[in-house]
């Protein structure tokens, strides 16, 4: 009888283990569970950069589309410190912007650069002289609002230094 107990006891004792564990991964897990990453495109054309002379300038939009390396100094124009602070100071007055990239008004200088390269990521699309600016965020809105703002302020920035730069696709917020 006393070993009937025993075992009866010990079954109490793992059921109520396997109880106390639920209860902690479902107060605890969500938590520690990696968020849902949505992502946004959205898609610019830097084939208007212009050159010197007309005969020049079929050469340069003949490049722009099959060269990728005519893309890389885009690429890092894109990424500049001072098109990202300036995409940051924008954003920064959004209230999600806040809450779903962790770049706050205490946010420091370089840490906030830092974060925000995180949330985005350029490519070209295949053989064209189309830039895709994507956007990262744990919200689907910020993540468009990352990505059309990074376009817009590059664009502000190119065109006013004699760059045609078109905008193609705007990134819109969608929901998985």
């Amino acid at each position: 009888m006393n070993n009937n107990a025993e075992s009866s006891r010990n079954l109490w004792l793992v059921a109520f283990g396997c109880l106390a564990a639920v209860l902690l991964f479902s107060f605890f897990g969500a938590r520690l569970l990696p968020r849902r990453t949505y992502t946004s495109v959205a898609r610019i054309d830097v084939g208007g950069l212009k050159s010197s002379t007309a005969q020049d300038q079929s050469a340069v939009e003949a490049e722009a589309g099959s060269d990728p390396y005519f893309i890389l100094p885009e690429f890092e124009r894109i990424r500049a410190d001072a098109i990202l602070t300036q995409v940051i100071s924008e954003l920064r007055r959004w209230p999600d912007f806040a809450e779903h990239t962790k770049i706050s008004d205490e946010t420091g200088y370089q840490d906030a650069l830092r974060r925000l390269r995180k949330c985005i990521d350029l490519r070209q699309s295949h053989s064209t002289s189309l830039i895709e600016i994507r956007g990262y965020s744990s919200h689907p809105q910020v993540a468009a609002d990352i990505a059309n703002k990074v376009a817009e302020v590059y664009m502000r920035h190119r065109n006013t230094n004699g760059v045609k730069v078109q905008l193609i696709d705007r990134a819109v917020a969608v929901s998985r």
